[in-house]
């Protein structure tokens, strides 16, 4: 007869993370690591994805420090290189783009380890108060953005050098209607 393994849990906001207490596992479920990862949420994805880029930075920086990039087989694979940092950059932000789309969460870099902490409001509100509050916050970034993007792109022709192209571009052309003509 086959028996159930026991299994203990661990879900939060990154995922669903399974002990199986095996060699020692005991002690992880103390300090809150090891396990396997079961399941995964998109913020998992993104933190862990962001960690990945902030570990890869900084091994990019030492090798450009050790003059690494001085070699030809560097060189030759730059593209390569170029082309899986374009394509994880751009996974980051679809990512970015949806979490912040809702507010919820906020990732932030660690100060003192290498990691990613997560903020946010649902951690110590309720749950009807922290949607309220992220969807001010919401509310008061979209103003934010919308007042810069104002003031951002001023009106055509509002700047001296501008007027100056522009009535320096007028007088050749009518210069030439009146030689023409």
């Amino acid at each position: 007869m086959v028996g159930k393994k026991c299994r203990l849990g661990k879900r939060n906001e990154l995922g669903t993370r399974v002990f199986d207490f095996k060699g020692g596992e005991q002690d992880s479920v103390v300090w809150g690591y090891m396990g396997t990862m079961r399941r995964t949420t998109s913020l998992g994805r993104e933190a862990s994805l962001r960690l990945e880029m902030r570990i890869m930075s900084e091994q990019f920086q030492r090798l450009k420090r050790a003059g690494v990039f001085k070699c030809q087989a560097f060189k030759d694979n730059r593209e390569s290189i170029n082309k899986t940092i374009r394509f994880l950059r751009e996974r980051l932000a679809r990512y970015k783009e949806r979490r912040l789309k809702f507010g919820l969460f906020y990732l932030a870099p660690h100060n003192e380890r290498l990691a990613v902490v997560v903020v946010s409001h649902l951690k110590h509100m309720p749950l009807k108060e922290a949607l309220r509050r992220s969807r001010l916050d919401l509310d008061r970034r979209r103003r934010i953005l919308e007042r810069y993007n104002a003031r951002r792109q001023p009106p055509a022709l509002s700047s001296p050098t501008a007027k100056l192209v522009l009535y320096t571009v007028c007088s050749v052309f009518l210069a030439c209607l009146i030689i023409l003509c």
